[in-house]
């Protein structure tokens, strides 16, 4: 599709949006600036540990809305139902501007199928085999993506962190949980990125 059309398709409901007009110096028509409009609406990012959950909100424009974090157990269903309850209510305190959930984010300690959103296998969640995505789906009714969590955080470091001007890298993820004075190790991981995407092999581990 020409870019134009795909621009007019996108101006229309209002994803992108003009923001003003390139300055130049030049004799003819100035390049319109625009901008993917961040009241669209807004997603949850969500990831735990052993012992803890982390909950980021993001508007459509990738700006943080909102941080959070909370002690968790093992349990699956009494995770999603905690994070059900926070997402809820921190939704249900929002202005209205901000438009609605299009979408959840998840990143399991584990080995993920990312094409159809199983978790393959979860030592942490005891869990084997297991349709994940669409359980997050049919509970928050709204896309969800779900990866391996040491996947997710070096794309994040390869879009805004320490990576970010390498198209190859690896990165190590230690996990650690509080233990008294002090912290305990708990496991390591690893995670690829070659010619600026996410290495997972042939068995997504």
């Amino acid at each position: 599709m020409e870019t134009p059309r795909l621009i007019g398709k996108l101006h229309d409901p209002d994803v992108v949006r003009t923001v003003g007009k390139r300055e130049s110096k030049t004799v003819g028509k100035k390049q319109i600036l625009l901008d993917i409009n961040p009241n669209l609406g807004w997603v949850a990012g969500f990831g735990f540990s052993t012992d803890w959950a982390f909950l980021t909100y993001l508007d459509m424009a990738g700006n943080v809305l909102d941080e959070d974090q909370f002690e968790i157990g093992t349990d699956l269903q009494e995770i999603l139902d905690t994070l059900n309850e926070r997402v809820t209510a921190w939704s249900s305190e929002q202005d209205a501007q901000i438009g609605k959930m299009l979408g959840i984010g998840i990143g399991i300690p584990g080995v993920v199928n990312v094409d159809n959103g199983r978790i393959k296998l979860s030592s942490i969640l005891k869990l084997q085999k297991h349709p994940f995505r669409g359980l997050v789906e049919d509970r928050f009714q709204t896309l969800a993506h779900v990866d391996n969590n040491v996947n997710l955080a070096a794309q994040a470091e390869s879009r805004v962190g320490a990576a970010s001007d390498l198209n190859n890298f690896i990165y190590f993820h230690l996990s650690v949980s509080a233990s008294g004075d002090g912290y305990t190790f708990q496991s390591i991981g690893s995670s690829h990125c070659l010619d600026g995407k996410p290495y997972r092999g042939a068995h997504y581990s």
